[in-house]
């Protein structure tokens, strides 16, 4: 399981990944990656970045804290998952969620502060369980090629 900061919370974080970065795809997966370039804090306590909006939510409630640290200015690397209904039933929606989440975790420590990538799955990786984890690893270092 990843842990929640390296876990995208807001659409902000999806849209910089795929609308602004790179694609690779595989049969069974799609990745995407991209970079949030700006932070900064406004008057009323949000995150913008250049690509989107981000709440700066605490563990303690909405601006618990007076430091800010690496999470809460959102700059440590994100992982999404986006599964649609074309995958299947929530059932098979979910347990493809769960073996991504899962395959993921220790690529997330390849990632640089910043970048965000969206892992989007297709039908076929509910049929063919045992080819995501040789896609997902191909398209995942090859869309952070591409971005560098």
């Amino acid at each position: 399981m990843l842990p929640a900061r390296s876990r995208m919370h807001c659409s902000g974080d999806y849209r910089a990944a795929v609308r602004g970065g790179v694609r690779s795809g595989r049969p069974t997966l799609v990745v995407h990656a991209g970079r949030r370039a700006q932070v900064r804090l406004d008057s009323v306590g949000m995150t913008e970045l250049s690509t989107g909006v981000v709440d700066n939510y605490d563990s303690a409630g909405p601006l618990a804290s007076t430091t800010t640290s690496r999470s809460d200015l959102g700059v440590t690397p994100r992982v999404g998952f986006v599964v649609s209904k074309a995958v299947g039933n929530a059932v098979t929606r979910n347990r493809v969620k769960r073996r991504l989440r899962h395959l993921c975790r220790p690529l997330v420590n390849e990632l640089e502060d910043g970048t965000v990538v969206v892992v989007r799955a297709l039908p076929a990786a509910a049929t063919q369980p045992n080819r995501v984890a040789k896609d997902l690893d191909g398209a995942w270092h090859q869309a952070l090629r591409k971005l560098r």
